[in-house]
């Protein structure tokens, strides 16, 4: 059958001497592998690039788990996104969260359409150091996990495995509790949006990656995180 969508680039690799193996996220199939012979067009065009919004037409046949990109095309061109360290950084961080969170098959043009739309906002607003952490804060109320209960003097602490801020510490150390807790919940807030220093940022991004791991199946460690700490260490 044949598909045409919008699709957000993920990841590719070298497929024998002149094809690549693109793996693309779409509104209606989610995460999509596909071959595909990339002309010299296609390079200077800028398409294989962290993140890319494209425009694309793909022949996939009923139950086989591999495509064959017929049409491809730049849907959008970022403007400082692959120009800027930081923001490119960043993307290429979040690029390495949802590969590892998207599901092959799986629909969620509700998630495609936040990602689309947050890329195209994050490369020409001003450069907001606590952007990725809001990023991955609604991420995770998209896939369902959002924190339950309220910080509050009867339940200051967020227990990071279940989700829920409770009275007391719980038996184990996945645990926050004072401003970090109340931090935490911030980011799930439309309304919150503060600015943290460097120092919280990193306390936050990595309770937010524990959270993701408790949450995620086999989201494992995170090869582009050491390129992040380096660019906003404190």
């Amino acid at each position: 059958m044949l598909f045409k969508s919008e699709a957000l680039l993920l990841h590719h690799f070298r497929y024998g001497e002149n094809s690549q193996i693109v793996k693309v996220f779409t509104p209606v199939q989610g995460a999509v592998s596909l071959f595909f012979r990339p002309s010299k067009k296609h390079a200077r065009a800028g398409l294989l690039q962290p993140l890319s919004l494209l425009d694309i037409v793909f022949w996939r046949e009923h139950g086989k788990d591999m495509g064959t990109v017929k049409e491809i095309r730049l849907d959008h061109a970022y403007q400082n996104i692959g120009r800027d360290m930081y923001r490119g950084s960043v993307v290429l961080f979040l690029n390495e969260i949802l590969v590892k969170i998207l599901k092959e098959g799986t629909e969620d043009p509700a998630l495609f359409s936040f990602v689309k739309e947050w890329l195209i906002h994050y490369d020409i607003a001003e450069f907001d150091a606590d952007a990725h952490l809001y990023f991955l804060a609604h991420l995770a109320s998209l896939a369902g996990f959002l924190p339950d209960g309220v910080y509050s003097p009867s339940s200051p602490v967020f227990d990071l495995e279940s989700g829920n801020f409770i009275a007391s510490r719980p038996s184990h150390p996945r645990f926050l509790e004072g401003d970090t807790a109340s931090s935490f919940l911030g980011l799930f807030s439309v309304e919150h949006q503060h600015a943290f220093s460097a120092a919280e940022r990193k306390v936050l991004l990595y309770a937010v990656l524990e959270y993701f791991r408790l949450h995620f199946p086999d989201f494992g460690e995170l090869k582009s995180l050491a390129v992040l700490e380096e660019l906003f260490r404190p």
